[in-house]
């Protein structure tokens, strides 16, 4: 019966029609509630779909598994989730039906090892693709997609290429797919400095699939030439690539919406000569103003609670009595928990309350003010403190202040490898300096290093507000074009490793993943510290 009822799920998809908010709430309360049998899950399943449609990747693609974490309540999600695995579990699911039960259960919680590798085993074994429909298909390679499993990204949208079924759109999605699963595939070899011409031949192979799916002219291949520019050495020319204006029309996916972040140089040369205005919405708790250093983080209430106690802990172990920095966005941590920190770990700890509501924002700008904020402001702090490392708080620091600024007190601090002359390639544009490790002086450049990437962040997410274009990894695409644009004007250096934290990178469960990394990285330290 469950391979029966599965084989609906194709003619599902076709039929269902956008449904209201109140449809998906009384659905999901009846599925998490009710002993049901699987029809109405596969009926959800469509709806589901409908609604992304809708809400979620109408005008691009982002995962959509991540928006029924926030839409659906948490013990519905579980519940339900319980209910279709109990179900399953009377008869094995195989086949094209596997397809659909996976689909769903990452909506509603996240996969288990065994759902995983049955997924795994699965795929690896589907050698013809003709007989799924366009939009089983779809889901199929999202799976495959939202799991990074590059190799078979790349080989499923290659085999897709030979469908003449495909509507337009989802030919221009799986090519952003097949080029970065591609790129994906090289970028151990471009870290480890071992990638060669007949690597970078494979990455311009899967170019030439994409023009002649795309047509020679269609903007999303500035996209992927930025990226063969990049490796190539020539930021210039991907910056001249990813700045096109036209690479606004056209169906993306999240990760080449990255390079609408990049703007000319000549603009961030003007961002660079620009006057820093203060923001009159930051309001400083500077406890310790005779602090000549500190370490600067940027969170909201959520990462707060959930990583600054072990943040802090690492950051005691090697800095004695020295200085964290908090910039706030949207709440304002307990005094009396600031206290108690301090107190236990024997640090300062100085407050930046940021008045801008995250409410008002879209998820990626959210996520991306968050972050950038740190930089955004950077000015400001360069005005009270002498010396600032950058980092992020979802992990641990493994050095001191004093260790990362020896011998380098006059330099911008940078986290990258595209620093180093016997470099062969360089990674993707936004992914060649990582934002959460950085230091900057008080000093001439690094002043007009801090003016440069604020003047351009705050231009950006005025852009991506109005424009719904994509901000999260603005920072890193900001520190890149300072670096391109002030390379005779500053001082720079790689940064010391400084910061630890988990590489999970799986949907579901990563906030829990990385605590516990956290906590595992900084219990490790403090057995040494005690050897």
């Amino acid at each position: 019966m469950f391979k029966n009822v599965l084989k609906k799920a194709g003619k599902l998809f076709q039929k269902s029609e956008y449904s209201s908010d109140k449809k998906i709430d009384d659905q999901i309360e009846q599925l998490s509630s009710e002993a049901v049998e699987l029809l109405p899950f596969l009926a959800f399943s469509g709806l589901v779909r409908s609604v992304e449609q809708r809400d979620v990747i109408g005008q691009y693609y982002r995962v959509p598994y991540f928006y029924w974490k926030s839409r659906l309540p948490k013990a519905a999600r579980l519940a339900a989730a319980e209910n279709l695995r109990k179900v399953a579990a009377a008869e094995v699911v195989q086949g094209y039906n596997l397809i659909i039960y996976t689909g769903l259960i990452m909506r509603l919680l996240q996969l288990n090892e065994r759902e995983r590798q049955s997924f795994l085993a699965y795929q690896e074994e589907l050698q013809d693709i003709r007989y799924l429909s366009p939009e089983l298909l779809f889901e199929f390679i999202t799976i495959l997609y939202a799991e990074r499993n590059h190799q078979a990204v790349k080989r499923y949208t290659g085999l897709a290429f030979a469908r003449s079924d495909l509507p337009f759109r989802q030919r221009e999605l799986y090519c952003d797919f097949h080029f970065e699963a591609s790129y994906q595939l090289l970028a151990s070899r471009i870290f480890q400095n071992n990638i060669e011409q007949p690597h970078i031949a494979e990455l311009k192979d899967s170019y030439d699939l994409c023009v002649a799916q795309l047509g020679a002219t269609n903007p999303h291949l500035k996209n992927y030439l930025g990226v063969i520019a990049c490796i190539e050495k020539r930021f210039e020319d991907a910056v001249s690539l990813h700045a096109s204006k036209d690479l606004k029309q056209g169906y993306y996916s999240q990760y080449f919406r990255s390079g609408a972040n990049v703007v000319s140089l000549d603009l961030m040369r003007e961002f660079a000569d620009r006057d820093y205005v203060d923001e009159p919405s930051l309001r400083f708790k500077m406890q310790h103003q005779k602090a000549k250093s500190c370490t600067l983080v940027s969170c909201d209430s959520g990462y707060f609670y959930m990583y600054i106690k072990g943040f802090v802990a690492s950051f005691a172990l090697h800095n004695p009595g020295g200085i964290v920095h908090i910039h706030a966005v949207d709440f304002e941590p307990e005094q009396k928990r600031i206290t108690q920190m301090e107190t236990e770990f024997n640090i300062g700890i100085n407050v930046t309350l940021d008045a801008q509501s995250l409410e008002a924002l879209t998820p990626d700008l959210m996520k991306g003010y968050c972050a950038g904020a740190r930089y955004m402001y950077l000015p400001e702090y360069l005005d009270r403190y002498e010396r600032v490392i950058i980092t992020d708080i979802d992990g641990v620091l493994r050095t001191s202040e004093d260790a990362i600024w020896q011998d380098r007190e006059d330099a911008v601090l940078l986290s990258t490898l595209a620093l180093e002359s016997n470099r062969k390639a360089h990674f993707a544009f936004w992914s060649n300096i990582g934002a959460g490790a950085t230091g900057v002086p008080a000093n001439p450049s690094g002043r007009l290093f801090s003016r440069a990437i604020s003047a351009y962040l705050r231009y950006r997410f005025d852009q991506c507000n109005k424009t719904d274009e994509r901000f999260f990894f603005s920072d890193q695409v900001g520190l890149l074009l300072a670096v391109l644009v002030l390379k005779n004007e500053c001082s720079y250096l790689r940064m010391p490793q400084l910061f630890d934290q988990s590489g999970s990178n799986k949907v579901g469960g990563r906030a829990r993943v990385k605590k516990a990394k956290q906590q595992e990285l900084l219990e490790k330290m403090r057995l040494q510290k005690e050897q």
